[in-house]
């Protein structure tokens, strides 16, 4: 009986231990700032960017050191935007692992109507302001389409 209270004693230590561990490993982890090594604090954009980052609409992206990169004068895809987008209004939506991180964000679009590309070439392409339009009165619940040629 000793060694059954002992044991029991030693397990509930070892678990507490563990949870107050990682607690505080999650609690550290979420309130360290995210930062990017391409992003000076001189830019002309850098508060908005960080709000961004804040409010967990930004997550920037990791180039080949595997360092977190902003890429502030590249040009964003339709599923940058959409995930933006989407990360606004519901948070975000976390990808399995082996598949595209974007993956996620178009499955919820389809489901919602959005007009979004089916092509995974053409998601990954730069977004015309017409089609961010399109996107964005989508997700206001209204089925409307942007036609860049007659502007209409």
């Amino acid at each position: 009986m000793a060694n059954f209270k002992l044991k029991t004693a030693l397990v509930a230590i070892i678990l507490s231990t563990t949870a107050t561990n990682f607690q505080t490993t999650q609690t550290f982890a979420e309130t360290k700032p995210l930062t990017f090594t391409d992003l000076k604090t001189s830019h002309w954009a850098y508060s908005d960017i960080m709000w961004g980052v804040d409010k967990k609409i930004i997550k920037g992206s990791f180039n080949k050191q595997n360092q977190r990169i902003f890429r502030a004068p590249a040009v964003v895809t339709e599923a940058e935007f959409l995930a933006m987008m989407i990360r606004t209004f519901k948070g975000e939506l976390p990808s399995k692992q082996g598949e595209a991180w974007f993956r996620p964000y178009y499955q919820l679009a389809t489901t919602l109507n959005y007009p979004v590309q089916k092509d995974n070439k053409l998601r990954t392409r730069p977004i015309t302001r017409g089609k961010v339009m399109d996107l964005l009165v989508s997700a206001q619940g209204i089925n409307f389409s942007y036609n860049i040629v007659t502007g209409k």
